[in-house]
């Protein structure tokens, strides 16, 4: 009898420490040195919305040309990945391609990937980025009240800066924008 219940007893504490470690905290902030730094909703938190980031695309910009000065940036996307977002920037150095996630949040560098690829011709620069609200409020005009932006994207694509919105309504009906960002025409419009 007395080696059941030490059994049942064990089974106990071992489901009563799992559950400790698996149950969400309600505090964000359990550890003081990254308090300031966790911004960002936690899973069930309400989703936000892409006017809730606080690093701007040319302050991204900034922290991949810091690691890397002399590659030229080719792709740039602000991409919703569940109930977040993450910046994932491409850019090439002669034959060398580097990526990096970048948290929007709080600046923060997620991850860095480096590997050999051919090279495409054109650049982003830091002074187009600066076009990317007028082009997401261009989109939003046309779409219509009821849109918000969802995730956006700056490629290079046969030579020329492509930008790229997704924007969605409340019945997630999604309208896919591209423009120059050059020269802010609309080059297609996928409903």
């Amino acid at each position: 009898m007395k080696k059941s219940l030490s059994v049942v007893s064990i089974i106990l504490i071992i489901i009563f420490i799992l559950t400790a470690c698996i149950t969400k905290p309600a505090n964000k902030d359990l550890n003081p040195e990254k308090s300031s730094s966790i911004d960002r909703p936690l899973e069930g938190d309400d989703p936000i919305l892409i006017w809730d980031i606080k690093l701007s695309p040319e302050e991204a910009y900034d922290i991949f040309k810091k690691i890397y000065p002399k590659a030229e940036i080719k792709e740039m996307e602000l991409d919703r990945k569940d109930n977040f977002y993450v910046y994932e920037i491409e850019g090439c150095d002669g034959n060398i391609k580097h990526e990096m996630k970048i948290d929007p949040y709080n600046g923060n560098v997620l991850k860095v990937e480096t590997e050999f690829e051919g090279k495409e011709k054109g650049e982003i620069l830091r002074e187009d980025l600066a076009k990317i609200p007028e082009l997401i409020e261009k989109a939003l005009d046309d779409a219509g009240e009821d849109f918000q932006p969802e995730e956006w994207s700056v490629e290079i694509k046969r030579g020329k800066v492509v930008f790229e919105v997704d924007v969605i309504d409340s019945n997630y009906r999604e309208i896919e924008y591209k423009y120059n960002l050059k020269t802010g025409d609309l080059i297609e419009k996928d409903i």
